[in-house]
């Protein structure tokens, strides 16, 4: 007999939390920038970033021209 895989569940304040608007993706595309390093991170390191799961000093550079760039984005629409 199989069993069916276990797939745990998330609560919505949790699920809410991980909304960020595009922000993780936008700070991988600019962190393979030549300016910023030219190495992409992770998304999954982006988005642990963004939870304030761990601090580091590239990815904040990143994450503010990421912010800049999102919201002129956002102005311009």
């Amino acid at each position: 007999m199989t069993s069916k895989p276990y797939r745990k569940r998330v609560s919505a304040r949790k699920r809410a939390r991980r909304d960020h608007g595009g922000l993780p993706q936008m700070m991988v595309a600019i962190s393979a920038e030549p300016e910023f390093g030219g190495v992409a991170r992770s998304l999954t390191a982006a988005y642990k970033y963004c939870d304030g799961e761990f601090v580091s000093a590239p990815m904040e550079r990143t994450k503010r021209e990421a912010m800049r760039r999102l919201a002129a984005q956002r102005k311009a629409a």
